[in-house]
Formats: C-alpha cells, sequence, structure tokens
C-alpha cells in the first residue's frame, strides 16, 4: 500500500496594503463626524452664550439710566438740601450696581438737569437748570457724547422736546463700551452696536433744583474727564 503524500500547504496570503486597510477600517467613523460637526456646535454655543452676555450688558445699562434719573430727580425733596457729597455717593453707587460690568473703566454716567424758561423774545426754551451743578459726569468711557450736549459748548440742551413753563426734568444717559467675550470680529458678525447707550428722564419732584458744593467735593461737571473734575 502506497503512502500519498499530505497536500501542500497554500501559499500565506498577501498582507493587504496599507490603502486596502485604510480604507476597509470602519472603526471611530461617529468620531470624525462628530470632529466635523464639532465647529459649528462650538460656534453656536459661544454665539448664544454671547449674545446672552450682551443682552445683559443693555439691560443692566438701561437699568442704571432709570436709577441715576430717578435718584436726581428726588434731589431736595421735603426741603432737604442736595450736596456734591451726595452726587459723589450716587455715582459710587453705580459702580456698585453695575457689577459684574466694569462701569468705572468702559462706562460713562451722565446727567443733566432741565428747565423750561420763556427767554426774553417770548419763546419758550429749555435751558440747563443751573450753570454748575445741572450737569454732571463720571466714567472712564470719555468717548461717549452726550445726548443733551455739554453744558460748556453750548447754551441750551438739546432736549427732544419743549418742557412746559417752569417744569424740571432729570434726564440721565448712561453709555457702556461691551467687552465681547468672543474676539471683537466674530462679535461684529451680529451686527450688535459696541457701544450701548440708554437712557431715562424723570420730573422733579419739586420745581426747583438745586446742589451746595464744598472743597472736598469738586463738581463732576467737566465733560473730558474720567471722573468728571
Amino acid at each position: 500500500m502506497s503512502l500519498v503524500p499530505p497536500p501542500s500547504p497554500a501559499p500565506a496570503a498577501r498582507p493587504p496594503g496599507l490603502l486596502a486597510r485604510l480604507a476597509r477600517d470602519r472603526g471611530a467613523v461617529s468620531l470624525i463626524e462628530f470632529a466635523l460637526a464639532m465647529p459649528l456646535l462650538l460656534g453656536f454655543a459661544l454665539g448664544g452664550l454671547e449674545m446672552a452676555n450682551y443682552i445683559l450688558a443693555s439691560n443692566t445699562t438701561q437699568r442704571l439710566a432709570t436709577m441715576v434719573a430717578d435718584m436726581v430727580a428726588q434731589t431736595g425733596v421735603g426741603g432737604i438740601a442736595t450736596s456734591e457729597a451726595q452726587i459723589y455717593d450716587l455715582f459710587q453707587a453705580i459702580d456698585v450696581s453695575a457689577q459684574p460690568l466694569k462701569m468705572r473703566q468702559y462706562g460713562r454716567v451722565i446727567f443733566t438737569v432741565v428747565r423750561a424758561e420763556r427767554q426774553s423774545d417770548g419763546v419758550v426754551r429749555n435751558v440747563f437748570a443751573d450753570a454748575t451743578y445741572a450737569q454732571q459726569f463720571d466714567g472712564g468711557y470719555v468717548a461717549a457724547t452726550p445726548k443733551l450736549g455739554c453744558h460748556t459748548t453750548q447754551t441750551l440742551p438739546s432736549f427732544s422736546r419743549v418742557l412746559p413753563v417752569g417744569e424740571i426734568m432729570a434726564h440721565a444717559q448712561v453709555s457702556y463700551r461691551y467687552q465681547p467675550l468672543l474676539p471683537t470680529s466674530v462679535f461684529s458678525y451680529f451686527k450688535a452696536p459696541l457701544v450701548i447707550t440708554r437712557t431715562a428722564d424723570f420730573r422733579m419732584r419739586k420745581n426747583q433744583f438745586s446742589v451746595s458744593g464744598d472743597s472736598a467735593h469738586p463738581v463732576k461737571s467737566n465733560c473730558a474727564t474720567p471722573l468728571g473734575v
């Protein structure tokens, strides 16, 4: 009986090349999709955070303007004289109330007291209620332009309407240069103004406006300095 030799082993399969292995590899496909979508998702998330922060800054600025106008309109109520020291306290309170906004560094607070008077020609015009104390400034953003004008460069305030004779109005303007969370070039995509300016008007609680000064508290009437002095 003859012995049949065992069949020779089949030649070993040639390992596939690198490109073939990559073509068949299906591992981590979901990670690739996630990586491709990540910039879009991150953009939506950061954009939403930026706009929420901007809206917070805008609402805070409006609240501060309303608070300033209301506080100034109450000056002298009940026969109690208002002092420049109290005006200093008011501006200091704004710094605290504005947190987390850096109002001292990036903001500007302006209040103007306007009174309607009949002029020598018989025409009723708005005037600054007091040549020294009726307009005061505070805050480092000195580029903010007073909407009613600066009392040192014009005679009459640019108030939007003529008041009845003898009426006094407290006008407050708060401007804040918004500090974006994202680079400014990205923030500009939202078409929102970088400088937020809000105003408020309150009628005075009494028919006169007066502030007493003292040497320790110079009047904050300078339009172009951070401290207004």
